[in-house]
């Protein structure tokens, strides 16, 4: 596929927390399976931010959310197992539960989803999809809105950082 041609897929990446719990999906498909990242997904067409994300963790996590805060936007490329290289806008925000929480796991076609401290999620780094465990710690609690870049890519069998890096 030329580069031209190269689909760029805009996606929500939510940080939710209740309880001092962050809720994580352990991934079914695509090249990030068997990993475990933060909830949210692809925005459809014509959708913004603030309703994608909000349908997203309904979807997933089965609670009502509002949007609290945008973190960052981070402009990433990740190749897959086979080399194929795909291309994301990550709009990451912290969601607001605005409804009743429930912290049960809950099965998905996506993935698992459970609840994790902040000491289990660093106990969790190597099973982490590794742009999500930098988002988790560097971008969590950021006060300002960042531009970044990252790259992601199979390494010795395991997906790997090669870059994140803040470019604004």
């Amino acid at each position: 596929m030329s580069a031209d041609s190269m689909r760029v897929y805009l996606v929500a990446v939510c940080i939710v927390e209740h309880n001092g719990k962050i809720a994580l999906i352990k991934f079914k498909r695509n090249y990030m399976a068997g990993l475990w990242g933060l909830p949210g997904g692809k925005l459809d067409h014509g959708e913004h931010l603030s309703e994608g994300a909000t349908r997203e963790i309904r979807e997933e996590l089965g609670i009502e959310t509002e949007l609290d805060k945008t973190l960052a936007t981070i402009d990433e490329k990740a190749m897959d197992k086979e080399g194929k290289e795909h291309r994301f806008v990550l709009l990451v925000c912290r969601m607001r539960p605005v409804s009743n929480v429930s912290t049960k796991t809950r099965d998905l076609p996506e993935g698992t989803i459970e609840w994790f401290s902040l000491d289990k999620i660093e106990e969790l780094k190597p099973k982490m999809v590794p742009s999500d465990y930098r988002i988790l710690k560097e971008l969590g609690d950021a006060q300002k809105h960042g531009l970044y870049r990252s790259k992601q890519e199979f390494k010795d069998g395991q997906l790997q950082l090669s870059y994140f890096k803040r470019v604004d």
